[in-house]
Formats: C-alpha cells, structure tokens, sequence
C-alpha cells in the first residue's frame, strides 16, 4: 500500500491564497455597496409629450441627490434635488408625487436639502410653440405628509417668497424682510402682481406700524425687533411702489433710529428692484 508524503505549504503560498480571498471579498462587498449607494436610471413620462430622466446616488443614511434631466422634442433642462428616503425605490417614488403636471404649468420640485426660506422650491415650465419653456422657480414648502404637485400654484397665481435680504446688517436672518409674492404668467413670462403682493402682506404692514408706535414710544428704538419691523415696511413698500408708506416709514427710521442703521436701512432700499423676479435660474 501506497503512501502520499503530506508536506507543510510555504508562508508565501499561504498568504497568496489568504490575498486572493481577501479580494474576492472586497469585489463582492464593493459590488453591493455600489448597488445600494447609486439610483439605477429612471424614466418617466407624465404626459403631453414630456419626458424626465432621473439617476442619484446617495448621501447619507437615509438621503439620496438627484440629477433631473426633462426632455420634450429638442427642449431639454436639467436641474437637481435631494431626497430623504430608506432606499432608491422611496426616493423615486417621492420624487414622482411632485413632479408633473398642474393645469397648463409643468413643475419639477428642486429640494437643496437646506432648512432656508428657499430649501424647497418648483422649477416651473410651460409649452410654447410647440417646445418646453422654464418660467421661473416658486416656493414649494410643504409637509413630507402632504406632498402634491405645484402647491404654489392656485389655478391663477403663483406664490414665491421675496427673500433677497436674508443676510443684511439690519436684523438677523429670522427677522429679515421676506414677504410673500403673487405672480401669474403672461406670454410665456413670470411677472409680479404688486398690488396683489401689496395686500398679502398688508396685514404685517400695519401690524408693524402699530407696533413701533407702542414699542417706540417706550425708548426702544434700537432693539432687533424694532429694526425688522422698520426695514419689513420699508422694503415692502419700496418693492410695491408705495411712495407715501415709504416716506412715513423713512421718517420713522430717521427720526428713531440713529444715522448707521439709517445708512444701513438706505443701503438696502437701494438694491430692491420693484416688482423684481429673484429665482429665474434653474438650481445647479
């Protein structure tokens, strides 16, 4: 009877096998974390010729980014958003609760995953000889509950957020002047409605008048929150081109305020544009 000889395998061999091993475990592992880190392409259609093409990838935990490429005919935009989800297919199918049609507009939800007055916003088109035109963006916020398609959007106007002067030398970001603007469109144009803008924010504006009277008259003219009621009214009324409200506010401010903030306040009523659209960009 025969016998094999066993011999002892060489450390080197040794560690080639355990190497090659360790490989193929890394390739596998890699192979599902790319799986589960990146959004396989979607296509959708919602209707009337448009066509969206979404792929992310994701962020954080339970987060994904997202590039969003709409196409009709030879109009193609593409802009981004963020999504909280557990996985792809949840993102996605958020995705597709907000993006589509809503009477003759078209609006796509840009989400920068941000807590900003902005953080939430629609990209807003239309067709137009036949092709697909972008009118602007619009505040979008809603709860995560109640998402729906273009919640700006009333079947008249548009609702947007005038937020130009978040970071000023005034006030703090939480009192800084932002108001609430109405838009409609017209001729393939988002353009401001100021006289509307004027009434939606009215309530405020006297709110604040009153106020300062009261708080004013108590010796606190320089205290934060006298400040944002003085600079709420006055780039309001600026925006709407209301002169009179303007002039009373300014002699307000000049008369309660001292000459820097005066300077400060003048400073930004230089830079409001009246009736001025600020979100005509796609995000990037």
């Amino acid at each position: 009877m025969g016998y094999v000889a066993l011999t002892r395998p060489k450390p080197a061999a040794v560690l080639r096998v355990v190497l090659a091993g360790l490989a193929v475990i890394i390739l596998i592992c890699s192979a599902v974390c790319a799986k589960e880190n990146y959004c396989k392409k979607e296509v959708f259609r919602p209707g009337r010729g448009v066509k969206v093409t979404v792929t992310g990838q994701r962020e954080f935990d339970s987060s994904f980014s997202f590039d969003v490429n709409i196409n009709r005919g030879l109009s193609h935009f593409k802009t981004g958003t963020f999504e909280k989800a557990k996985n792809c297919k949840r993102a996605v199918s958020r995705l597709k609760k907000v993006i589509g049609w809503k009477g003759r507009y078209f609006f796509v939800r840009e989400d920068n995953g941000g807590n900003g007055s902005f953080s939430e916003n629609d990209a807003v088109f239309m067709i137009k000889r036949g092709g697909l035109i972008f009118l602007g963006r619009v505040y979008a916020s809603q709860p995560r509950a109640d998402q729906t398609i273009g919640p700006s959007y009333n079947g008249e106007y548009f609702t947007d957020i005038y937020d130009k002067f978040d970071l000023n030398p005034l006030t703090d970001i939480a009192s800084a002047p932002g108001f609430w603007l109405v838009i409609f469109e017209k001729e393939g144009r988002f353009q401001v409605d100021a006289e509307k803008t004027w009434l939606r924010n009215k309530k405020k504006y006297d709110a604040n008048i009153v106020s300062l009277h009261n708080a004013l008259g108590e010796g606190l003219n320089e205290r934060l929150y006298v400040r944002s009621w003085i600079a709420f009214d006055a780039v309001l009324a600026k925006y709407c081109g209301k002169e009179k409200q303007l002039k009373e506010t300014m002699e307000m401010a000049g008369s309660e305020l001292g000459k820097e903030r005066v300077h400060e306040l003048k400073e930004m009523l230089s830079q409001v544009i009246p009736s001025e659209l600020l979100h005509e960009k796609l995000a990037d």
